[in-house]
Order: C-alpha cells, then structure tokens, then sequence
C-alpha cells in the first residue's frame, strides 16, 4: 500500500508542479524541482529550454538537470539552448555562466566580452567585471566598477556593498566595516549582505 501512495503522492505532485511551470517557467525553484519528477529526457529537454528562455539560470539547471548518464552530454544538452537563445546580450552572458561553471575559463571570458561590449552598464556584466578585478587583484579597475555601482545603484545600497568587498579584499577591515554596515543598513534584506559584514569582523 505504501508504494501506490508513493506512486500516487508522485503523480500528483508531478501534476503540481507542471502547472505551476506553465503558469510561470521563469520560477527556478519550480524548474529544478519538476527536472527532479521528470524521467522521460525528451520532456526534461522541453522544460529546460523552456526555463532557460524564461530566463533561468543555466547554472541552476547544469547542476540539477539528469537528462543524459554522462557529464558531458549534459554540458553539450545546455550549451545548445544557450546556442538558441535570440537575445545576443543574454545569449552571451548565459554561455558566459555557463562555460565559468564547467571549467572552461577560455569560452567564460570570449562570451561574457562579447556581452559587455553589448551592455557595458547592465548590472550583471558590472558584478561579473567587479568580481573578476577581486581575483586579479586589479584595485584600479575594480574602484572604477565601485564608482560605476554607486552611479548605478547596481547593489540597491548606494555601490556601499561592492565598497565593502573591495576593501575586505584589500584587508582594510576598519573600511569594509563601516561600508557594509552602512549597506545593510540601506538593504537589511538582504542575507549575503550581513555574512559579508560577519566576514569584515
């Protein structure tokens, strides 16, 4: 009896979450979790194309998605939607994502120039650009791109999150304090916020 009310339980909660998906394909926590019912790798190859042309982050879905039995064909499956999408701003910036999260730093970098020379000032291409000049050390550029999310209000505190990592990464602990606190002070909802904050402690 138990395995017809776990079969049954299934069922339904595949039902759930397919109209939950068609009402609104863009939510990612409902994609990654109707991937996680679906057993049919035609029909996963449906919904992930659907998602990803809603807007979902393929990171999400490379992480999850089962579609395939080896890595690779996985990595191939998501790298042809991204292929497809029209927008060549979000093309490039998704396969941008993409290539970071598999490893192959040489396309991650190829794509995601190809989409700041499209939208140099769109909050995403700043955050990747900021996060990359941390990694390298490029103070110079990286005060630039703190400067940029001030203009921007990209962090929606006034730049003072990314004054706050810039100094953290510079080990300047008095700076990054009094930046991230006056951030979470402007954004208090927002928990990556206070462990960067916990950290500068």
């Amino acid at each position: 009896m138990k395995v017809i009310a776990d079969t049954r339980g299934r069922e339904a909660a595949l039902r759930i979450l397919k109209q939950r998906f068609e009402e609104d394909p863009s939510k990612a926590a409902v994609a990654i979790q109707l991937l996680k019912y679906v057993d049919d790798p035609a029909q996963s190859d449906l919904f992930v194309a659907t998602a990803i042309e809603a807007g979902v982050n393929p990171d999400l879905l490379n992480r999850t998605v089962k579609l395939h039995t080896t890595k690779e064909s996985r990595e191939q499956l998501i790298t042809q939607h991204l292929e497809n999408i029209e927008d060549d701003f979000e093309r490039h910036l998704n396969l941008s994502l993409h290539y970071q999260n598999i490893g192959n730093d040489a396309e991650a970098e190829s794509h995601l120039e190809k989409a700041i020379a499209l939208d140099p000032d769109n909050d995403l291409i700043i955050e990747r650009q900021f996060h990359r000049a941390l990694r390298e050390q490029d103070w110079d550029f990286a005060q630039e791109l703190v400067d940029k999310a001030k203009t921007n209000n990209t962090d929606a505190a006034d730049g003072h999150f990314y004054a706050g990592q810039l100094a953290l990464a510079r080990n300047d602990l008095n700076q990054a304090v009094a930046q991230l606190k006056t951030a979470t002070d402007r954004r208090p909802i927002f928990a990556g916020g206070w462990a960067m904050l916990g950290e500068a402690y």
